[in-house]
């Protein structure tokens, strides 16, 4: 039931980019910051072919504090050199060249556009530098940011890019970031959960890290760090239950790293990563319960599985002839553990446009009347529920 308070908007989804639309009129239009380029070079091997770190010990919260290449990002609005908005980042190289990943909202500012973008180290480098937001990922909010002038040189070493997929629930983190401008501030806490998608007002997650450590407005892009002082994930939003608000702290949601790197792997030109979209909301069977199906209107299924919980209307899914309460056989030949398998599939391994082949059990339910003697001799109408089983194939063209 937790996964559905997602679904039916009883969480609040608060992207932590800092003094964005708060310095700024609320109420104006969105205006986008991302510049495009056609010179732009993409890399398809980025962060590939890190070696491991042999570490004698676990670094501490003290260690993680000395890492050079953590970013603060200051957003100019003008027209006198007004701070419209901080969030954080790191460095990486990119098609040979530094650059600054951050969170994908960040491209995004209420009424005005930024006047400019500095970027500002933790270690090393002591001048700002002016940078600007080349590729972005809406979907799964990643931005990839570059120096504006060409002939910027990086003096310090990159922070060391690991893996998510060996993050364990329980494991220490070490966020790096800077809440609310204060900049390189950083934190300690543990992984809290890591089985957790979400689909919220268009957002689309396959998996966030939750964990315990305090972030806040302007941590926003920000590195997670493990012990062996590798970014695994980036900040990105904190949850708050809306019921709960008085009474609780946001938690917060970083994006694993292994979901930026497919991201800007999958960047071809400069301007925004697209993604096929299903227009389907799925849910594990064994995480409803009986009201869950009743809302529905039909009976809990027979068969586990994913189970077609939402289907947007007239989009690819439902067009392509899906029901609500279809469950989920296998997506172009590959059976889905998680909601999490099936969402990287379609979001990192299909484009727009593409053509996938859903398999899927349904149930077809209905009423017939009988009529025969009851036990006391009278003729007796009763009404019989019939169900047919079947499996069915469709052909789902990605929007």
């Amino acid at each position: 039931m937790r996964k559905l308070m997602v679904a039916v908007g009883l969480l609040a989804v608060v992207s932590l980019s800092g003094c964005i639309g708060v310095v700024m009129d609320l109420l104006a239009p969105e205006i986008d910051n991302v510049v495009s380029d056609e010179k732009f070079k993409p890399d398809p091997d980025f962060a590939k072919g890190q070696p491991q770190r042999l570490l004698a010990r676990p670094l501490t919260a003290a260690d993680i504090g000395k890492v050079p290449g953590v970013v603060w990002l200051e957003f100019i609005v003008g027209p006198k050199s007004n701070m419209g908005g901080t969030a954080s980042g790191f460095m990486v190289e990119y098609a040979g060249k530094p650059h600054i990943v951050s969170a994908g909202h960040i491209t995004k500012s209420r009424g005005r556009a930024f006047m400019a973008i500095y970027a500002y180290w933790s270690e090393g480098q002591k001048r700002p530098e002016e940078v600007e937001i080349v590729v972005a990922d809406e979907a799964l909010d990643v931005a990839l940011l570059r120096f504006k002038d060409p002939n910027f040189r990086y003096s310090g070493p990159y922070p060391p890019i690991g893996s998510s997929a060996a993050l364990k629930k329980g494991d220490k983190i070490f966020p790096f970031g800077s809440p609310f401008g204060y900049d390189f501030s950083v934190r300690e806490g543990v992984v809290t959960k890591l089985d957790f998608g979400l689909n919220h007002k268009g957002v689309t997650q396959p998996q966030l890290i939750m964990h315990d450590a305090t972030c806040n407005p302007g941590d926003s892009g920000g590195p997670i760090f493990n012990e062996l002082g590798e970014v695994v994930g980036i900040t990105v939003m904190g949850i708050n239950p809306m019921a709960y608000s008085r009474f609780t702290t946001t938690i917060t949601g970083s994006i694993p790293i292994d979901d930026v790197k497919t991201v800007l792997r999958k960047a071809k030109k400069a301007g925004y990563v697209e993604h096929g979209r299903i227009g389907w909301k799925l849910y594990a069977t064994a995480e409803l319960n009986p009201l869950n199906y009743k809302d529905k209107g039909f009976p809990e299924p027979k068969r586990g599985g994913l189970m077609v919980y939402e289907l947007k209307s007239d989009g690819p899914a439902q067009e392509a002839g899906l029901n609500v309460g279809d469950i989920i056989i296998a997506i172009d030949g590959r059976a889905p553990a998680n909601y999490n398998e099936a969402a990287r599939y379609v979001l990192f391994e299909k484009d727009k446009a593409d053509e996938v082949e859903v398999r899927v059990y349904r149930e077809t339910h209905w009423v017939v009347q009988d009529i025969r003697r009851d036990e006391k001799g009278y003729w007796t109408v009763y009404y019989v529920p019939m169900m047919k089983p079947e499996e069915l194939f469709f052909k789902v063209k990605l929007e």
